[in-house]
């Protein structure tokens, strides 16, 4: 069995994504000092911020009592912080390696919903949903020739475009995104894998292949593969986990029963199994403050069954865990009581909540909202993927007409903005045309990098060597790069898609959809 070091798992070190072995400066902090900064560099980031007008269940709720992606996930990390400073106050290490932990697990807690997009768990899958009705599109099509790539879209996971949120888009835009230490990184990551490996959970992954290499450098930076390459989970990410459990297990039925969903009799009774407690409740008392405190005395229950399991299981003896195999945060005996209740409370919501009219009536009103701005966003970025192609060439092939229009000596990157900057010359469709302008600066920027990226190719620059008829390429020379482009653009549909807000999206749908649709 492999065990994992205290000191390496807490590792602040960020690497640097062009640089093989190098990271970016860290001024000379220790591992808490580190770890501190990174939770400035969270709390002030737009995406987190954003997590305000996520659901989380409820969308557009008529009360602002209940949770939202944010709220939420700060009573995680406050939830997380409580079960390290349990797990670690017994362990024999540096009195920093400890404050570090406690710090690393708040701020894997404060990320851990970040690449939610909106409309909930109902937005992955109406992702999901569009891109299995969209491989008709040559854009998709293409990409999709390449199963890795083609399952980053068809499973659609908010913990991988989470991964991606924190280290390329978010921050420094593809340069590290928000730098983070790997300690933090590998604390938010629940699922060690990509979307195409076998044994993990069905759905579920943890980086997109565009942030595979970064991904397996930052577990590296903690000590977190063997010497075959296979990827650890980080204990710190078990404990984000467990509070990420208790949080929502206690806190839906909480928001169910102020939201009249479920009734007072059975949210009192199922916290009060979760609690432990027989503590009787004051009839006279107001129910909402009662079902408050016994959600209080679930929680402080739960974590004390988790942190003696973890530490137990894990921690005492340093075990790494299985990556695919889920685990057990509740002690033996208790584990019989919290699972039951965990299992009614469940079946309960999908009946009270989750099935409930107003629910699913938004739920399917969101899938319907996405979808929409996929579909105009990836036929817009389809026709901008044909243009793209019809004009890639090298530097020493430019052609003499387009060389004529660059102010000074041709490059790529001159090319790539003459072509973006003449759009409506090379792209037919208006709409398409007035679709890409309306995208981010950054996202038009991105555009440009993936063009000079795709001219610069191996397989492209041989086979642009190879005579062929004017406009043609060599289909069977050039398909991986083709792959790289089409999956390049499609990201970016789905970037701005997933880091909206539900509100945002919902409106930008009505602008575009025009009067006879709204």
């Amino acid at each position: 069995m492999q065990h994992f070091d205290f000191t390496e798992i807490c590792d602040g070190r960020s690497p640097h994504p062009e640089s093989e072995g190098g990271f970016f400066p860290l001024e000379g902090k220790d591992a808490f000092e580190i770890a501190y900064a990174n939770t400035e560099k969270i709390i002030n980031c737009s995406a987190f911020r954003r997590m305000q007008g996520k659901t989380q269940v409820y969308p557009f709720p008529t009360t602002d009592a209940v949770r939202n992606r944010l709220t939420h996930s700060i009573e995680v990390a406050h939830i997380g912080q409580t079960i390290a400073t349990k797990v670690f106050a017994p362990i024999n290490c540096e009195e920093t390696i400890k404050r570090a932990a406690q710090q690393i697990v708040n701020n894997g807690c404060l990320l851990h919903d970040i690449g939610n997009p909106p409309f909930g768990h109902g937005g992955e899958e109406a992702i999901r949903e569009f891109f299995r009705a969209a491989d008709s599109i040559k854009i998709v099509k293409d990409a999709f020739c390449n199963v890795d790539l083609k399952n980053d879209f068809l499973l659609f996971d908010g913990n991988a475009q989470g991964f991606r949120i924190a280290t390329t888009l978010n921050g420094r835009k593809y340069d590290g995104g928000l730098r983070l230490g790997a300690a933090t990184l590998c604390a938010m990551v629940k699922y060690p894998y990509g979307s195409s490996e076998e044994g993990g959970k069905p759905g579920k992954f943890g980086f997109m292949n565009s942030e595979s290499e970064y991904f397996r450098t930052v577990f590296g930076t903690c000590g977190l593969t063997d010497g075959k390459g296979v990827l650890h989970r980080s204990p710190l990410s078990l404990i984000v986990e467990a509070a990420d459990d208790i949080a929502y297990l206690t806190a839906d039925l909480q928001d169910a029963y102020i939201y009249g969903d479920i009734d007072f009799k059975f949210a009192l009774g199922e916290l009060a199994l979760l609690a432990q407690s027989d503590r009787p409740f004051a009839e006279a008392k107001d129910r909402g403050d009662t079902i408050s405190e016994f959600r209080s005395l679930a929680v402080n229950k739960m974590i004390t069954l988790a942190s003696e399991r973890l530490y137990n299981e894990v921690f005492k003896n340093k075990s790494v865990v299985d990556r695919f195999k889920p685990f057990s945060f509740w002690s033996t005996e208790a584990a019989q009581g919290v699972e039951a209740s965990e299992d009614r409370i469940r079946a309960k919501s999908n009946e009270s909540i989750y099935r409930g009219r107003r629910k699913v009536t938004l739920q399917v009103a969101g899938g319907r909202i996405i979808k929409f701005v996929l579909e105009m966003q990836i036929r817009a970025l389809n026709d901008l993927y044909i243009y793209l192609l019809g004009n890639r060439t090298t530097v020493d092939l430019m052609p003499a007409h387009i060389e004529n229009q660059l102010d000074g000596p041709p490059t790529l990157e001159k090319l790539a903005k003459h072509l973006l900057d003449n759009l409506e010359r090379g792209i037919r469709s208006r709409e398409s045309v007035q679709v890409i302008l309306r995208m981010p600066t950054e996202t038009q920027g991105q555009m440009m990098r993936l063009f000079v990226e795709a001219c610069q190719a191996p397989q492209f620059v041989a086979s642009s060597k190879i005579p062929c008829e004017a406009g043609a390429q060599p289909a069977d020379e050039q398909t991986a790069t083709d792959e790289q482009l089409a999956y390049g653009l499609i990201q970016l549909a789905v970037d701005f898609v997933s880091g909206t807000t539900d509100r945002y999206l919902s409106n930008y749908s009505k602008d575009w959809a025009g009067p006879s649709l709204t």
